[in-house]
């Protein structure tokens, strides 16, 4: 199945990396280890050297597009979650060499976007673009992953919910961007679309996945086209980039996203037992215990959010008005046995 519309040439289906893999030219892959595991013994063609991509400091990625420069390659390929494709994207965009993307999971519009998710001292920051010849999304290979990490990918498609209230708080301070009424238009579809295809996004099946790919694209195209993402990223990936920043945990992006979530619902007054009820279709991990966080950690994070915002110039959100009892509202329920 090829992904109709604008955005990246995407083709949806199964025998992907056999049928793709044989035509590439020469190239290095930046993979995620357990990923090209599985991949390995289906491609046609391997990689002239092979680069696990596990973390993504901005100097790091610099000395390896350093090493790729040397190799005698003529494509980057991408095999894994977001730390491969980001990886992969910001390589292609220092070498200039083309670009080829096998997500190995539906966690993240990474695939879909073109600048790359870089960290510098711990702070996230979306550096270069580089467009692929072609994401090649092999479902044999993303339904071998573990199911919670493609349950994940609900998470960036959620963030519309909080997002857009922030943007429209945002859009009352002077000199800010002003709402746009046909891209709140558009996500709150793609949020109508999500609670239509929660139990299959849960179970996991073809049909979730197929649904997760197309949208998560829809949402890297239309960000790239706009130059902007606040109608899909405000508080709960704020919460999300400051808690990476104080503790430097790398938790699996969507599921940390779906905890700010819920913390902002509360703090938003946005319905948050509707989120929770849809996470719980989703099946989608945001507990703090069940990502092996304490409430102590929530605490700080909690405490330190609005400074975190004011220094990293976010527009206005909730992020930015955490009071006192607000932070003890969320942490209560964040912690309670039933945060519903």
């Amino acid at each position: 199945m090829i992904l109709p519309g604008p955005g990246f040439e995407t083709v949806v289906g199964r025998g992907l990396i056999e049928a793709v893999s044989a035509e590439l030219p020469d190239y290095v892959a930046y993979v995620a280890p357990e990923a090209y595991e599985l991949a390995r013994p289906r491609l046609a063609k391997y990689p002239r050297a092979v680069v696990e991509a596990v973390q993504l400091e901005h100097e790091a990625l610099e000395q390896i597009s350093t090493a790729s420069a040397s190799t005698v390659a003529e494509a980057v390929v991408g095999i894994g979650g977001g730390s491969a494709l980001d990886t992969a994207k910001f390589v292609s965009w220092r070498t200039g060499l083309p670009l080829w993307q096998f997500p190995s999971i539906a966690s993240v519009d990474a695939a879909f976007t073109q600048p790359a998710g870089v960290r510098v001292e711990r702070r996230v920051r979306y550096v270069g673009t580089a467009t692929p010849q072609l994401v090649a999304v092999d479902l044999d290979l993303v339904l071998s992953a573990p199911a919670a990490l493609n349950r994940a990918g609900a998470a960036d498609i959620l963030s519309c919910h909080t997002g857009l209230a922030d943007w429209r708080h945002a859009s009352t301070v002077p000199d800010a961007l002003p709402v746009d009424e046909e891209l709140v238009s558009r996500a709150e579809n793609w949020l109508n679309q999500l609670e239509h295809s929660a139990d299959a996004v849960g179970a996991v099946t073809e049909d979730g996945i197929r649904f997760l790919v197309t949208v998560l694209r829809d949402i890297g195209t239309t960000c790239d086209a706009v130059g902007f993402s606040s109608f899909e990223e405000g508080s709960e990936h704020y919460f999300a980039y400051c808690l990476e920043y104080l503790t430097g945990m790398h938790l699996v992006h969507g599921e940390l996203v779906a905890l700010g979530i819920v913390a902002m619902s509360i703090a938003q007054q946005n319905d948050p037992d509707y989120i929770v009820e849809l996470l719980e279709r989703l099946r989608l991990r945001y507990r703090p215990h069940d990502l092996g966080l304490d409430p102590e950690i929530i605490a700080r994070v909690l405490g330190e959010l609005p400074r975190y915002c004011a220094e990293e110039s976010f527009p206005p959100s909730a992020a930015h008005l955490l009071t006192r009892e607000t932070r003890q509202e969320i942490l209560a329920r964040l912690t309670s046995s039933d945060p519903s």
